[in-house]
């Protein structure tokens, strides 16, 4: 009875609200007094006190759509915990009503963890159809479906998503659904391509960037992973996406990136074997580098790391030696990879005269995260010139991960004219010239 008032009210507010202005419309304090109250109980845990506060609060709220929304929002969040299936139903369909004529759910200002329970009932008792149907709420079916589809067995679930992405190619869920299936049954492959198909779709989507830094790390992309990692949030509330941002971080040394990883994860993920075993390492590697600085004299900031000395002298001709670096270079397994630098290093130290021995090994350095020693060879081989923006951008990379934000930004300045522009590229491009605006210290 109470919402048959409410609803043909609503009718007289579509027309009250017109002619009326905000700020000539004030609240009776009875009512944001029940609001208030309703709040309250909110809080402390008592649903039913708060549903029934709140359904008479927002009687006067009726002019104000946005404020309604809010008030109704919040009813409907109450009604949920307390389990009135009837009564949020009713709720949801005021609040749908409001958005479709006022926009008032996506102006209403509610507190997140109340619009988070109103959002999670509703994704769990409105059918996805209805959802569909209702722009603000359209993302609140495609995760109900996210829901069912996680329940299937995992051939199943393949076999409906694949199908989901055949006739909604677009949708970028499905391919990252896909990618996430393939990486827990070890596909990394394929994981890797859906991945970068729906970052390509969803270039901006949180959700996407990280998928496909998982996918990289799994490949043993490092470099590209650790751009998307770092600023993904999964990275440091999740098992997976935490373990793969410190294992590319321990393979490139950077010990002091790695422990403040380690310290902020939560308990339950620390506890992991596997994040537990990568933080044993990171305290060595840390322990090793704190060693190593102790050792210089004070006063003075440490030299430049120098590449790490071949143990003997390259057995093949420079030039094949140099085609056989590329050809490893370009497999992109990381077996081969480290196969490359430890070639290229021979080369590079054994004619310290070749720019181009000195440019590949950078390369190949670059390639392997390792930064400093990548930093260092392009310092032996000289500036590799305009002429070569893809060297110029692992150059200003180099750079930036060492420490050495001004020539990294100028190095970087100098590739973007000539360099493709890719996600990879641009995400480097943002952090680097940010660095020096705001003065921050890099890539440390």
């Amino acid at each position: 009875m109470v919402f048959r008032s409410l609803r043909s009210s609503l009718v007289f507010a579509s027309i009250l609200c017109a002619s009326v202005p905000a700020a000539a419309q004030e609240i009776d304090p009875f009512y944001s007094g029940l609001l208030r109250d309703g709040a309250y109980a909110y809080d402390r845990g008592d649903f039913a006190a708060a549903a029934r506060d709140l359904r008479l609060a927002c009687f006067g709220y009726l002019d104000l759509p946005a404020p309604l929304a809010g008030c109704l929002t919040r009813l409907g969040a109450a009604q949920a915990k307390a389990s009135d299936g009837d009564g949020f139903a009713e709720t949801f369909r005021r609040v749908v009503e409001l958005e479709e004529r006022f926009g008032g759910y996506r102006q209403a200002e509610v507190p997140a963890e109340v619009r988070a329970a109103f959002e999670e009932r509703t994704a769990a008792a409105i059918p996805a159809a209805t959802l569909a149907q209702v722009p603000v709420f359209a993302g609140l079916a495609l995760r109900k479906v996210e829901g069912q589809l996680a329940a299937l067995p995992p051939k199943q679930r393949r076999k409906e998503l694949e199908a989901r992405a055949l006739k909604e190619p677009q949708t970028v869920l499905w391919q990252l659904l896909l990618t996430e299936l393939d990486l827990a049954e070890g596909l990394n492959a394929p994981a890797l391509e859906r991945a970068r198909r729906a970052a390509t779709l969803a270039p901006q989507d949180p959700r996407a960037l990280c998928v496909r830094g998982l996918a990289l790390a799994r490949a043993e992309r490092c470099p590209e992973a650790v751009a998307d990692l770092q600023p993904c949030a999964r990275s440091r509330r999740e098992t997976a996406y935490a373990a793969a941002l410190l294992g590319c971080w321990a393979g490139a040394g950077e010990w002091r990136k790695a422990d403040e990883l380690v310290r902020g994860l939560p308990a339950e993920v620390a506890r992991d074997r596997q994040i537990a075993g990568l933080a044993q390492r990171v305290q060595k590697g840390l322990a090793g580098a704190q060693a190593t600085a102790a050792t210089q004299p004070a006063g003075r900031p440490p030299a430049p790391a120098a590449p790490t000395a071949a143990p003997a002298a390259p057995q093949l001709p420079l030039a094949d030696g140099l085609e056989r670096v590329r050809r490893l270079l370009a497999t992109g397994v990381q077996e081969e990879l480290r196969e490359g630098l430890t070639l290229a290093r021979e080369l590079a130290d054994a004619n310290p005269g070749s720019r181009e021995a000195q440019h590949l090994a950078a390369e190949a350095a670059y390639r392997s995260a390792r930064w400093q020693d990548a930093a260092a060879y392009f310092k032996r081989g000289g500036d590799p010139g305009d002429a070569r923006p893809e060297l110029l951008f692992y150059l200003a990379v180099a750079l930036y991960e060492s420490g050495e934000r001004d020539a990294a930004a100028s190095a970087l300045e100098r590739s973007l004219p000539n360099l493709e522009r890719t996600p990879y590229v641009d995400a480097y491009a943002k952090r680097i010239l940010r660095s020096r605006t705001s003065g921050g210290t890099g890539g440390r």
